[in-house]
Formats: structure tokens, sequence, C-alpha cells
């Protein structure tokens, strides 16, 4: 029988020890707390500070195992929490003990007021009437409390300051300026408040830099406010739904603050901000869609010094310094959608581009050209200008008064008569259709002028300026002709440097009176005139030749005085006059040669009757 007991207690232990977890950890006894951020057994803080005690066990296996006990001493100077976080509540000292089972451990903490060193304040601030600011206060050392600092405002009627949760507030009362300041100790810093009218906001309005983005794209959303000067705004923001952007508050000044965001996802968000004080808000939808072009920059490698946005091509070679192709880049916002672009040629019989922006020069003409994108976005304009020797019209009229706006004043007269010691002259190719500012600079630039001239005609002192135009000097009366050579083509007319007639102008009723050919005689008729009459002396009449186009009367004036010679003399003055001449009288008026031109003398007669 005892052997049966024997075996049943034996059984009962094996069942009992089969049993047991074998993951259960063996009692092992605490032998020590060691504070590892309390150095010398003392702590010291100031009120309203935290502080969280860190600590090792030993053995270390027991770390995270066995939870302290912590104790103050005086709960009303600090308090400690079941993790051993301290509050310190105000001056005074406490013993803070913290022990498991028969193991403890203890610090003193001496909680002291606090020592402001320094703070500062902004220079300047606003607050409207009503309106309610934070004023921001930055104190040495970090954490010292707002409220140990004296604050008042120079004037109570104007506007009111107090702190709240140790945050220093300001109101504002009546419109004016005040002085809002504060001390302790010896230590005195200011700020000029300004208080303003309340503007009460009435509505607002979200822009955005952009109504769609990419995935991994950002956008700033901004607000209009109207008025513009509303005050004591107080902006928040909200996007809906969740998920398509990531948005980022940015802080602004007054209240009014911005937002960016950055697409996560595709789709479309509500963008809402709102003003907390009044209640208004206003609303923006943004797109977070596939990748689009947002703008285009198109470019190439010039062939001379023109203008950047100029191609110049000659695809007979007229122009050896002009290419025949030219390489146009493409830069497109985002990167990488540069084979999404078409191209745009608005004249393929001048140049033609192909799907790489490689441009050829087929023929004579001028062309503009640009990039568009599938969504519209269109790059700014290149121009192309292709010149050949065959298909070049080039226009011209004597003198330099043309307009590009207007190519039917170039007349292209055969012969130019001309009393002047100089030749003027513009020209322009009017096939390459010069009528925006680019091609005029491009004219502009067309200095290279080269003359062929037959004898006795001569050019020298070539000069060059605006537009095609050439100037050249004669030493003598002569004829002859003149080919002109630009950059490419040419064209030929004749010259006669020579006085071939003269005109009376009435200078008192504003008229041309009567021409008369070198060496006849021109007839006054006093009967023409009511009284007293006064001329000047034109030379080259348009009556009889071709001169300068935009005198309506002739080329040149010749005044009497130091120009002309009268026999018999008269008492002229600067103008022939009626009443210095005998009626019935024949006068010769000879030319006399100027800036060293020899005209023969030619003259005319003048004979008065009534």
């Amino acid at each position: 029988m005892r052997k049966l007991n024997y075996l049943f207690f034996l059984i009962v232990a094996l069942i009992l020890t089969s049993c047991e977890d074998p993951n259960e950890q063996k009692s092992v006894p605490l032998e020590s707390i060691e504070f590892t951020n309390i150095e010398g057994g003392t702590l010291t803080m100031h009120p309203g500070e935290s502080f969280r005690v860190r600590y090792e066990l030993v053995p270390e296996e027991l770390d995270n195992v066995i939870k302290l006990e912590w104790e103050s001493s005086k709960e009303s100077v600090v308090e400690v929490d079941e993790d051993g976080k301290l509050t310190a509540l105000k001056e005074g000292r406490s013993q803070i003990t913290a022990s498991y089972g028969d193991v403890e451990e203890e610090f003193t903490v001496d909680v002291v007021a606090w020592e402001i060193v320094d703070f500062t304040l902004p220079e300047t601030l606003e607050v409207a009437v009503g309106s309610v600011i934070q004023v921001p206060v930055d104190i040495d050392p970090i954490g010292a409390p707002v409220s140990d600092i004296a604050w008042e405002v120079s004037d109570e009627a104007y506007a009111e300051c107090f702190v709240e949760d140790e945050i220093l507030y300001l109101r504002g009362v009546t419109p004016g300026y005040v002085t809002l300041s504060g001390s302790v100790d010896d230590i005195f810093r200011s700020c000029d408040i300004t208080i303003k009218e309340n503007i009460p906001l009435e509505s607002l309005e979200i822009s955005l830099e952009h109504e769609s983005i990419c995935i991994g794209e950002t956008v700033s959303a901004t607000v209009e406010l109207y008025p513009y000067n509303a005050n004591d705004i107080a902006l928040s923001w909200s996007v809906s739904p969740s998920g398509i952007v990531s948005e980022t508050v940015v802080e602004g000044i007054n209240g009014v603050s911005s937002l960016q965001l950055e697409g996560v996802a595709l789709g479309e968000v509500t963008i809402t901000a709102r003003d907390n004080n009044s209640g208004i808000s206003a609303e923006a939808i943004l797109k977070v869609a596939e990748q689009q072009i947002r703008s285009i920059i198109i470019s190439y490698e010039k062939y001379d010094d023109i203008t950047r946005r100029l191609m110049p091509f000659s695809p007979d070679g007229a122009v050896a310094s002009y290419g025949k192709t030219a390489q146009i880049s493409v830069q497109t916002e985002p990167a990488g959608l540069e084979d999404q672009i078409i191209w745009v040629n608005n004249n393929e019989a001048a140049v033609t581009i192909d799907e790489s922006g490689l441009v050829t020069a087929k023929g004579h003409g001028y062309s503009q050209i640009y990039a568009k994108a599938p969504n519209g976005v269109e790059s700014d304009l290149l121009y192309a200008i292709s010149v050949t020797d065959a298909g070049a019209d080039w226009r011209w009229k004597a003198g330099s008064a043309y307009s590009l706006d207007n190519l039917d004043l170039l007349t292209s007269p055969s012969t130019i008569y001309t009393a002047s010691s100089y030749l003027e002259f513009g020209a322009i190719d009017v096939n390459l259709k010069p009528y925006d500012n680019i091609v005029r600079s491009f004219f502009s630039m067309m200095y290279d002028l080269t003359f062929e001239t037959s004898t006795p005609f001569v050019f020298d002192d070539l000069n060059t300026s605006g537009i095609t135009h050439a100037y050249a000097k004669a030493s003598s009366v002569c004829s002859g002709n003149v080919t002109v050579k630009p950059l490419y083509g040419s064209f030929t007319f004749n010259v006669d440097f020579a006085i071939r007639s003269f005109t009376l102008y009435d200078e008192t009723n504003d008229r041309v009176y009567k021409t008369v050919k070198v060496g006849e005689t021109l007839v006054i008729d006093l009967s023409d005139f009511d009284g007293f009459a006064a001329f000047s002396i034109y030379k080259n009449s348009r009556e009889y030749y071709v001169a300068y186009e935009d005198d309506p009367n002739a080329s040149d004036v010749v005044w009497i005085d130091d120009e002309c010679t009268f026999s018999p003399s008269v008492g002229v003055d600067f103008y022939l006059r009626t009443d210095d001449m005998t009626i019935g009288t024949t006068y010769t008026i000879t030319i006399l040669d100027a800036n060293n031109v020899s005209y023969g003398s030619p003259s005319f007669k003048v004979k008065v009757i009534e």
C-alpha cells in the first residue's frame, strides 16, 4: 500500500512538471536601481517644467520586466507619475524615490524660480479694432514663462495686452498708435503698435499656379482678399477627398496662409479656404492628371549675329555665310515630353521642318515657325528667312522716306534726277514680306552693299544707315547707270546729277506758281495775285522730273541771298518779291555752285507783267 502511495505522488509530480511553461522566466532578484540622467543626486527644475527620469536596473535582464514605484515627498512642489515623469509645480524641495520590493533609490529635486536672461519683441505690429493677435516673444532661456515679464500698453484707450496660458495677446480698441513694453529686472523691451480700423472681409478667392499637376509635382494655392486690405483674418485650409494630394500649410502674415500641394495619385480634389473669423470661404478645383506639357522653349544655334530669333538661309549660296539647314532644339516643362510636340511652319515654299526640328531651306521667302503641344500650349516664334538671287524682288525709292507698312510708296523709278551733291535711296526685297520687327531687324543689318557705275558717274564716300539706305556724292554734273548689289540679287537705275528746271513757289499763298526749264523765261503776271507776293525757288520740279516723292512740289529750295545772283540786281532778302522788281523788265537768275559741285551756272529768266 505504501508503494502505491509513493507511485501516486510520483506520477502527480511528473504531470505538474510537464505542465510548466518552458518560456516562463525564473525569478531573479533586483540588486540596485541606477539613475542615468541625475548627476550628483540632485536635479534643479523651474516651475512649469517637466523631466523624465532615465534609469538602469541591475541585473540588466530585469529592464522592461519589472515596474518601479515612484513617490514624491512633496507633491505640492513636484509631481511624479507612474513612469517617472516629473512636473515642477512651485518653488521648493522634494525627495523623489523609486523602489521595487526592498530595493529603492532616491534623489533630490530643487525647484527654483526662472531667471530671464533676455527677451525680444517684433519692432512693429498691427492689430485691427476688435481683433486679438498673438505677440511673438522670444525668451532666453527657452521655456521661461511669459507671465514673469511685466507687460503694459502706453495707452489702454487704444489697445490692451494680456497673458493666457503663457501666451501674450494684444487686443485693438481704437484706431491709433501705442507702445507695448515688457520689463523684468533691468531688462526692458518695447514694440510700436498700430491699431487699424477694422475692415471686414467681404469675399475671398483661391488662386492656383496651375489648374492641373502631375504625380510628384507641386503647386501653391493662395488667396485674394476682397477688399485686399481686410484684416482680422484667420485662414484655414481643407482638401477633399484625401489621398490624391498631400498638403502643407505655409504660414503667412496677418493670419493669411497659403497651401502647398503635391500630387500623389490621379484624380480631382476640391480645395477650400475658410476665414474662421467671418465664416467666408472659397473653393477651387485641382486635377492630378497624366503628365502634360505646360511650356515649350525652342532655340537654335545661330549662323550669325543678327538676332537669336532669326534664322537666315540661302539654298543657292547667294549669301555664302548663310547655311542651308539649321537644327532647332526643344525643351518642355515638365522635361521628357519633347516627342509630343508638333511643328508649325506657315511657309513651306521657303523652308521645311521635319519631326526632329531640322529646318531645310527650299526657296525664297519668309516663314514663322513654332512648336505646339497636344493640349494647345505653344512656344514663342522663330523666324526663317531663305534668300536666293532669282527670288529677290527689290523695290526702291529715291530718298529715305518710305514705310515698311506701306510698300506701295516704293516706286522704283528708272531715272533719278537730283540737284543735290549726294544721292540717297532706300531698297526692300518685297518678297520677304517685311511686316514685323524681326524682319526689319534683318534689313537694318544689310550694310554690305556694292555698286557698279558707268563712266563718268562715280560714287565715293559711301555711307549706309537705317534700312538699306545708301548715300553717294558726285563732284560734277553727270549722268549714268548704277547697279546696286545688296547681300543677294541686284537692281539697276539711271542717275542724272544736274539742274534741269526751276519752280517759283508762292510763299504768300502757299502754292506752286510756275515751272520753267533752264534757259527759258518765266512770266509773273501780277493779275494772278491780290497785291504783294514772295517766292522761293526750287530746283528740279516734279512737273518735269521725278525727284523726292515725299515732297509734292520739288526737290530743293534755293535761298536767294547765297545761292543765286540777279541781273539786273534787285533788293531781295530771302525771297524773290514782286515789289522789288520792275514791271516789264526781264531778270536773269543764275544758280551758284555749292558743296564743291559745279552745275555749269544754269540760269533762267523772270519777267513781271501787269
